[in-house]
């Protein structure tokens, strides 16, 4: 092997390698001191918790580059006083879903009980180096009374002002991703000094898990996965389908309670007979802070985000028959928490994710060639979803690589649950997790809902953190109605 020459002397490739290795822990030594702690109460909402430990981790924004920019990524760790060292990581969803925005979610299936908690702001988001966030003009465009073709010029062109302001900011959204991200985590696994973690994983966070697994398997000890999301990058076109399997099923729970059957008859024509109304008198509603005008897709939006609720058959029916009544109040009722699934989301860094792994040159023609056989579809496509997807190839251009998405064998206790009728992430979606994993549990419960916070579930997933080995209980799981 040849040796590298250099003045005034020589080094050898193992030496260079040996250099390389030794400068790369000086930029993310295992002594933590990358990390910049602060006091929790500087953040909103975190006043009350001065037992909290917070703190920025300093990573590269593109990992493929040690030495050039840095960001910030945001944690805090509630010390549980327990003596068990494995602490539990909570994933969010989204991609864009802030964590620190509510300490509450360090209670989530009372993971204190098994040992420190750990909330982490994924970066692009939150607290820690944040893309410039453009949920409030997205809610302003999808409040207006716009057609379809109005919508997407409008969100093309908030779209191509905010990657405007990211040129200027010198922040390139292509390193926004879930490769990257899980190398954050790679970095503050490591800078936290614990010897392993669980991950606690919802929605989008399920993904991000599976690549954490893949890229830092040593330091995982077990994982609790909720609301499993596509491994295959093609979720931005099975959104469509997924709603259409979950509406479904909210119908053919219509037609077998009676109560439902007496207010409506056929559920599904009362929706597209409701679509129709919306169409020909679209109704203002104070919602969101704003005057909001719902159109048939606006309609058919919001009744999709009702169905992430486990009430979802109530708010639907609730819904469709107030727009039959044209009751004012009952529409707001059952669309106000529908549009909470803004709240805390950074749109930027959604999209940012969403064009790196999720859009193709085929994506717009393939939504198109399912809503065109569609019947829900014809009197209008999914509200935000239809504006934002054309003008999503030029948010920016690169693509994720097949070895970045191939994740390999994990041989990691995981346990995957999922709900019948999830309207995002079905339970199909567990075979995507099944191809990859060597040692899974799964618990699929017969209830509506996107991830399930029900106590039988909580409990479960508590449980499998705590002692993945152990058989689980499945009394409570019965009278879900377990598949």
């Amino acid at each position: 092997m040849p040796s590298i020459s250099t003045s005034p002397f020589q080094i050898t490739r193992p030496t260079l390698i040996l250099l390389i290795m030794i400068s790369y822990m000086g930029c993310f030594p295992q002594d933590a001191s990358v990390i910049s702690y602060i006091d929790c109460s500087t953040w909103s909402g975190w006043e009350a918790e001065a037992s909290c430990q917070c703190g920025f981790l300093s990573v590269p924004e593109n990992h493929e580059d040690l030495t050039g920019k840095k960001i910030k990524i945001a944690f805090a760790i509630k010390n549980s006083g327990s003596n068990n060292e494995i602490p539990t990581i909570i994933l969010t969803g989204g991609p864009g879903g802030a964590a620190l925005d509510n300490p509450r979610r360090l209670a989530y299936d009372d993971l204190q009980s098994i040992g420190d908690v750990i909330l982490v702001d994924q970066r692009g988001m939150g607290y820690s180096d944040p893309l410039p966030n453009m949920s409030e003009e997205t809610m302003n465009i999808l409040a207006a009374d716009l057609n379809q073709e109005q919508a997407q010029e409008r969100m093309a062109k908030l779209m191509q002002e905010t990657r405007t302001v990211l040129d200027q900011r010198g922040i390139q959204p292509d390193y926004y991703n879930t490769t990257q991200s899980a190398q954050d985590f790679g970095l503050l696994l490591q800078a936290l000094g614990y010897k392993q973690y669980n991950l606690w994983g919802a929605s989008y966070g399920t993904k991000l898990a599976a690549y954490i697994m893949k890229h830092s398997p040593s330091r995982i000890h077990a994982a609790a996965l909720s609301g499993l999301a596509r491994l295959d990058n093609m979720a931005l076109y099975h959104r469509y389908p997924h709603f259409i399997q979950s509406l479904q099923g909210v119908f053919d729970r219509c037609n077998s309670d009676p109560s439902c059957q007496l207010i409506h008859g056929s559920l599904r024509s009362s929706l597209l007979k409701a679509l129709e109304l919306l169409d020909e008198h679209p109704v203002v509603l104070p919602m969101a802070g704003r005057d909001f005008t719902i159109n048939p897709q606006d309609g058919l939006f919001l009744v999709r985000y009702m169905l992430y609720q486990s009430n979802a058959l109530d708010l639907v029916s609730q819904f469709v028959k107030a727009v039959a009544d044209n009751d004012v109040q009952g529409m707001r009722q059952s669309c106000s928490r529908a549009l909470s699934v803004f709240s805390g989301v950074n749109i930027s860094t959604f999209y940012s994710y969403n064009a790196y792994e999720e859009f193709s040159s085929n994506t717009e023609s393939e939504i198109a060639a399912f809503v065109s056989r569609t019947d829900i579809y014809q009197p209008a496509m999914i509200g935000w979803f239809q504006s934002f997807i054309p003008a999503l190839n030029d948010w920016h251009h690169s693509r994720v690589s097949l070895e970045e998405s191939a994740l390999g064998s994990i041989d990691i206790p995981t346990l995957l649950v999922s709900n019948t009728h999830d309207p995002v992430t079905p339970p199909e979606n567990v075979d995507h997790f099944k191809r990859v994993m060597t040692r899974y549990t799964i618990v699929q419960a017969d209830l509506f809902g996107h991830v399930s916070f029900n106590p039988c579930i909580t409990d479960i997933r508590r449980s499998f953190l705590k002692e993945p080995t152990r058989t689980l209980s499945d009394d409570c799981l019965q009278q879900l109605g377990r598949r």
